[in-house]
């Protein structure tokens, strides 16, 4: 019976390289990379153990399932309605995908982008009785204030045509970091998919979270590409079909970068591994963020000034991420910090080699106004908003730190 080829549906056990569908993380590329959510399907593979075919359905029931008996016939209680008060690890039991649509629309729900100018501002939005579109109160989170399209041409420009230099050296770099090069964190500490679960979708969601901020910012601000600015720049990969200010590749690896530090220091201190602490992990990992966003200046599609941007933006969406988890939560106390960038006050200093110094960004960045603290041009600190708590951010936090145990 052709009926019976059903039976090739045992390749559903190959829903078990579904696995590899977190590979599908590496598959967010631009705004593409939203439909690289597809690639978190890939845990649902394992549905390829969990359902026999439909034919094997069919003739299974038949003979095991019996007579069909109502179980309020035989006094079996009904279930419970649901606690509302389980509300966050409730999620635990959704997909993958499913948990990631529900976490974005909470995320995006609470943030607001209000322009100023050519100054775009990011505001965290907290509604009053938690509904939306009632009034709520607004707190600045970061302003970038864009560079002059000729600070661009005169001072930026040069410093990518130098950078060509190392393409030889570098493309297979850029070609691998065209989708997302969360790979590149595991570089540093073991970082797998079997082990750390919750750790890689939190990272996800401040990478998506990175991907819906600095959209705005981009298409607000809508500064060129290097390109535009002279034919001889001849990028090594096609040049993205969005503005170049912030980067983006910039803004969601820092961000990346920083909250899986901050995941990781907080395992440190509650276990007791001083190898998992920030003194001893953030160094490299910025030098991996920072790597990977120059990578786009070498192929050609970025200005220096578009990193350091990104590096400010993705500074403050980790930290709003962590800031949610509640000052009354055992994660460490870093409160997110208002920050104001001016791309042209940056450019003016005319840097020597166009590799901005994120090291002293990183200083600038965690010593907010303390005394002595180095500070990058441009660069200015708005003081600590207060955030208010989200308990479904907590709890995921919670869950990726409790892996590291």
């Amino acid at each position: 019976m052709t009926a019976f080829n059903g039976l090739n549906g045992l390749n559903g056990l190959n829903g078990l390289n579904g696995l590899n569908g977190l590979n599908g993380l590496n598959g967010l590329n631009g705004l593409n990379g939203l439909n690289g959510l597809n690639g978190l399907n890939g845990l649902n593979g394992l549905s390829g153990v969990v359902h026999a075919q439909p034919l094997a359905i069919l003739t299974v029931q038949d003979g095991t399932a019996g007579k069909w008996i109502n179980p309020k016939d035989v006094n079996i209680p009904a279930r419970p309605d649901p606690d509302p008060r389980k509300l966050p690890s409730r999620i635990a039991r959704w997909s993958t995908d499913v948990r990631a649509r529900i976490i974005d629309a909470t995320l995006f729900s609470q943030l607001a982008f209000i322009p100023d100018g050519e100054t775009l501002s990011l505001y965290s939005v907290t509604h009053a009785s938690g509904l939306l579109g009632a009034s709520g109160t607004y707190r600045r989170i970061v302003a970038l204030a864009p560079p002059k399209v000729e600070d661009l041409g005169s001072n930026q420009l040069d410093h990518v045509a130098a950078a060509a230099a190392l393409r030889p050296d570098r493309l297979h770099e850029i070609l691998s970091q065209i989708t997302v090069p969360i790979g590149h964190l595991s570089q540093v500490v073991m970082l797998c998919e079997e082990r750390h679960r919750w750790t890689l979708e939190m990272l996800m969601t401040v990478f998506r979270l990175s991907v819906f901020a600095e959209m705005q910012f981009k298409h607000h601000c809508g500064r060129p590409r290097p390109v535009e600015f002279s034919a001889q720049i001849q990028p090594v990969i096609p040049t993205p079909l969005h503005g170049s200010w912030p980067s983006g590749h910039a803004t969601e690896m820092f961000a990346m970068a920083r909250l899986f530090c901050l995941i990781l220091d907080t395992a440190a201190t509650r276990f007791k591994k001083p190898l998992l602490s920030m003194a001893r992990l953030g160094k490299p990992m910025m030098r991996v963020a920072d790597r990977v966003a120059y990578n786009r200046i070498v192929a050609g599609v970025h200005f220096p000034v578009d990193n350091a941007a990104g590096m400010v933006l993705g500074f403050a969406l980790a930290d709003l991420l962590l800031a949610q988890a509640s000052p009354a939560s055992p994660l460490p106390s870093s409160p997110v910090s208002g920050w104001a960038f001016d791309g042209s006050a940056f450019c003016d200093t005319r840097q020597s080699n166009g590799h901005f110094a994120h090291t002293d960004m990183l200083k600038s960045l965690e010593g907010g106004n303390k005394v002595g603290t180095p500070k990058t041009p441009g660069l200015t600190y708005d003081g600590i908003p207060d955030i208010t708590e989200t308990p479904l951010v907590k709890w995921m936090l919670e869950k990726a730190v409790e892996e590291w145990a």
